[in-house]
């Protein structure tokens, strides 16, 4: 059985009391206690914030229930108590629910099940009182990364997987020529469908949009042409539709990489609305998250052949003006990989 961790934290109320107003001039003074008669009963003291304990396990895995255990740490079993009890998988934020400890209830057992690979934080609020614990949840085996796209994940793949080491089994699916906007080509909706199904990524990476800004049909009926307000956000309808089927009902995450700014001709017309959408679409779909490289390649999205990156001057992009080098892509590769990291994915 996983090792339980337990520590008492404890929050003292501040107790308060009200004082009595002046007296009014036709209101006569309060009578003097007669000598010797016992003095009035002292108003009981405001109840002192109850202390609990929080346990939880050190380590699970995906799929295995486990348990956590709050109680009051005092053996007073007296009167009902409300807490919250919330949790944060990983690269997601809190969520809470009420806990009640009922009357002569001294601990609840909470049994859960994690169905997403990572490190789990659970925290108990009590008033100003918070106790915090962690759970590590491994995956079925390693963790799957699927990285996805059209030319822009190539030679990206090679790096993720290098980078990722044996922490992760990387799949590569790059389609070149491809687009969201070019679904006679390869419909992207349907195929972020099927990946889904046949991989069951924990986390994927998508890198695409360079062979974007054709015409799109809307549900309405309507054509959207590149690229005004309707084409962005029919592009971004369909994006989320693409990291929702990724997200697998909440089992994965989902990390979408904007495009850097091109040098010319009309990738500079099509890459600056495509990351638009890709932003507009990844707030409405909870564990997708947008790594904003352009910001890195091209602040200001002004192209750049080369970047300052660790103290030195490194030429980053292929001579088509539009695709990342390989130092581009290990520098892409790395800043998903810390974005992982500091969502408790890895």
């Amino acid at each position: 059985m996983p090792a339980v961790v337990a520590l008492i934290a404890a929050v003292v109320g501040i107790a308060s009391a009200s004082a009595q107003g002046p007296l009014s001039p036709d209101q006569p003074p309060p009578a003097e206690p007669a000598p010797g008669a016992a003095p009035p009963p002292a108003e009981p003291a405001p109840p002192k914030h109850q202390r609990l304990w929080l346990a939880a396990p050190r380590r699970g895995a995906v799929g295995r229930g486990f348990e956590l255990v709050v109680r009051r740490s005092s053996r007073n079993r007296e009167g009902r108590y409300v807490a919250r009890l919330c949790s944060a998988p990983p690269a997601l934020g809190w969520t809470c629910r009420r806990l009640v400890l009922g009357d002569g209830v001294r601990r609840v057992e909470q049994h859960l099940r994690a169905e997403a690979p990572g490190r789990w934080l659970w925290e108990i609020r009590n008033g100003k009182q918070r106790i915090r614990r962690a759970t590590r949840i491994a995956p079925r085996g390693r963790l799957s990364v699927l990285v996805t796209g059209d030319s822009m994940a190539q030679i990206f793949d090679h790096y993720m997987a290098d980078g990722l080491g044996g922490a992760a089994a990387v799949r590569s699916e790059a389609h070149i020529s491809t687009g969201l906007s070019k679904p006679a080509m390869l419909d992207w909706v349907a195929n972020a469908r099927s990946q889904a199904r046949r991989v069951r990524p924990d986390v994927t990476v998508v890198f695409i949009g360079a062979n974007d800004g054709f015409p799109m049909g809307t549900p309405s009926g309507a054509t959207a042409y590149c690229c005004d307000g309707a084409w962005v956000k029919e592009y971004a309808r369909r994006a989320a539709q693409m990291m929702r089927s990724y997200r697998r009902g909440g089992l994965g995450r989902v990390y979408w990489l904007t495009l850097p700014a091109p040098r010319g001709g009309n990738f500079r017309t099509v890459f600056g609305p495509v990351n638009a959408a890709i932003r507009r679409a990844a707030p409405r779909v909870r564990g997708a998250r947008v790594v904003p490289i352009d910001r890195i390649f091209t602040p200001g999205f002004v192209y750049r052949d080369s970047i300052a990156w660790g103290g030195r001057n490194v030429h980053v992009r292929q001579g088509d003006g539009v695709h990342l080098n390989n130092a581009g892509a290990s520098i892409a590769a790395r800043k998903v990989i810390a974005r992982m990291r500091a969502n408790r994915i890895l």
